[in-house]
């Protein structure tokens, strides 16, 4: 009987884990191109300041200033590339540069080693950048966007 509890728990935990990391896994496609391929591309369009970028449904949803000072909400196709949508935002946030871009900030965690970047925001002075690593764990860094200094975030 203990044996039997012993074992329907242990397979309940594994079940639990090995469940979640394969969803975190279907997150974001093996196809997707990388996130510093996808800033590139919407400053090329003409767009800065790229203040946030999400990743959901196969396509990538990134936050910018646009020529006219406005701030839009641009979808991304996570496959093509294509910029499939320019829709403006009530967002509120206030518009600031930092010493550090967003782009600088996501080349250093790729340069690093993060894989398959699925957020990053803003936070406490950082660039908070969600990813996988090549073994496909999730990984948590934060560029300071004021020195570039990268760390791993618990």
């Amino acid at each position: 009987m203990i044996k039997h509890i012993l074992f329907t728990s242990f397979s309940t935990l594994f079940l639990i884990f090995t469940s979640s990391s394969v969803f975190a896994n279907e997150m974001i496609s093996t196809n997707a191109v990388k996130a510093s391929t996808v800033i590139s591309m919407i400053q090329a369009q003409g767009y800065r300041d790229v203040f946030d970028f999400d990743y959901a449904n196969g396509d990538f949803f990134v936050k910018a200033i646009d020529k006219d000072n406005e701030i839009v909400r641009i979808t991304v196709n996570a496959r093509t590339n294509e910029i499939l949508r320019v829709k403006d935002t009530e967002c509120h946030m206030r518009k600031m540069t930092h010493p550090v871009s967003m782009l600088d900030a996501v080349r250093k965690a790729e340069w690093a080693g993060v894989r398959k970047i699925y957020d990053v925001d803003i936070e406490n002075g950082a660039y908070e950048i969600l990813g996988f690593n090549v073994n496909d764990q999730r990984v948590e860094y934060l560029v300071d966007f004021n020195t570039g200094v990268m760390k791993r975030s618990h």
